[in-house]
């Protein structure tokens, strides 16, 4: 857990080059850390502990999700370096995120999420609303709606979300000029 916090605030402190006070005070990485608190208590082995844990990361949580409207599940499973930017709006349900992931404002992701790789970035707004997996090194631009499954390298934008830029595009082009035949 502490080297994950510790990513955290690294990673964090190099997205938005603020000083560590900055960084500590943001609504977004306090959601972080709670979170990091929350999974980690939740997953305690002792039930008794587990238990008493319980009776301080529920009020924690629901306290914190009240004050900043960031609902992260107590059983997503994100790797090191998460980082929330505009913290107003943010739905993580539970499922396997990979590192150095970047969370805008109003980010919502379905809660039947497949899985999210490394290094992916979320715009403002964005919406996941179907079971797909957003590949590694993916972006995800500002108020896109994603249908379907988002490659490896690749940025996708619009309602429906479609790929312009990556190694995948100019079969994402083609598959869609078939179904316009």
């Amino acid at each position: 857990m502490f080297e994950n916090i510790r990513e955290d605030i690294r990673y964090a402190r190099r997205v938005n080059t603020r000083s560590w006070w900055g960084t500590f005070t943001d609504p977004g990485t306090q959601a972080v850390l709670t979170y990091r608190f929350c999974h980690w208590a939740s997953n305690v082995r002792v039930p008794v502990i587990r238990q008493l844990l319980a009776l301080v990361y529920f009020p924690l949580q629901a306290i914190h999700r009240l004050l900043s409207g960031v609902f992260i599940a107590t059983r997503a499973e994100f790797g090191p370096g998460l980082v929330i930017h505009g913290w107003v709006g943010v739905f993580l349900p539970a499922c396997k995120y990979g590192h150095h992931v970047i969370v805008e404002q109003g980010v919502l992701l379905n809660w039947g999420c497949k899985g999210v790789g490394d290094e992916a970035r979320f715009g403002p707004g964005s919406k996941v609303v179907k079971p797909v997996r957003i590949g590694n090194r993916s972006k995800i631009g500002a108020n896109s709606v994603v249908y379907r499954d988002v490659p490896d390298d690749c940025t996708v934008i619009g309602n429906p979300a479609r790929v312009i830029l990556g190694p995948g595009w100019k079969a994402a082009k083609k598959k869609a000029q078939e179904k316009k035949v």
